[in-house]
């Protein structure tokens, strides 16, 4: 299964059930829409951590509710149906699996920007190498 297969799985998968989704799923949410491939599924997720922010279980009418006006017609779409959900705890392996890849793209991210600082601001090259030095020592602990 794809990345955006799977992102568009774990939102029908909270929006069916009504249960409190573990640990990894929220991660995988959190990192919504930023690193999610999926337009309609990271705007969905991003308004489900909304919900989830606020203390409430991800409804779809609470979803819409937080969901941005351009975006609401989505929750209504057969790719976020029943027929596409997951048990939840079968929707939190799949989320697992998100997880490394939301996290080695945000490795990516990082890099990337630090090696624009430099190119763009040579003199700034030690100032830079220590922030990312910094920046990566999260990840490689």
């Amino acid at each position: 299964m794809n990345i955006v297969a799977t992102e568009q799985i774990l939102v029908a998968s909270v929006l069916t059930n009504g249960a409190k989704p573990g640990p990894c799923l929220c991660t995988a949410i959190a990192y919504a829409p930023d690193y999610w491939e999926s337009p309609e599924a990271g705007k969905l997720a991003q308004a489900i951590g909304r919900v989830f922010k606020r203390g409430f279980r991800a409804s779809p009418p609470m979803v819409k509710a937080m969901c941005e006006p351009e975006y609401r017609a989505w929750l209504s779409h057969p790719t976020f149906g029943s027929h596409n959900a997951l048990p939840l705890s079968c929707a939190e392996e799949e989320a697992r699996v998100l997880i490394r890849h939301y996290q080695n793209q945000r490795i990516l991210d990082t890099i990337s920007d630090a090696y624009e600082q430099v190119i763009d601001h040579p003199e700034k090259a030690l100032e830079v190498a220590r922030g990312l030095h910094v920046a990566l020592g999260e990840w490689c602990e």
